[in-house]
């Protein structure tokens, strides 16, 4: 760094000095509050180092429970073919309702002429 700062301080009079002062209260704060320092606790406390350190690994379960939830969920596919099957099964039961309707007349019909035919009543 002193390469670079030399030249500018020789050369650039009162503002390459102004820029010189500059450039190492810069790099003073910086080492002081620890963003260019390579010994990384400084920045970051222990304490909130593991407080952060136990949060992750909670949000990490959080996502593999929801990772299997996810995973035993039907598919879009399964879904369609869900509805598919509905309606098949609402057009059966439509024509089983019709079926039904028809032996219900069928048997009223029987029921009534029995009925009719134990009164000694034809039809």
């Amino acid at each position: 760094m002193e390469n670079y700062l030399l030249p500018i301080l020789e050369e650039g009079g009162p503002i390459g000095a102004a820029v010189v002062v500059a450039v190492l209260v810069v790099g003073f704060v910086l080492r002081q509050k620890g963003w260019l320092s390579s010994d990384r606790t400084k920045i970051v406390p222990s304490s909130q180092l593991s407080e952060l350190s136990s949060q992750v690994t909670d949000l990490d379960k959080r996502l593999g429970r929801l990772e299997q939830d996810v995973e035993g969920l039907p598919t879009r596919e399964e879904i369609h073919e869900l509805q598919l099957m509905q309606e098949r099964q609402s057009g059966e039961i439509q024509v089983l309702r019709t079926t039904t309707e028809a032996t219900k007349a069928g048997v009223l019909r029987v029921e009534d002429f029995l009925i009719n035919l134990s009164r000694g009543q034809p039809k």
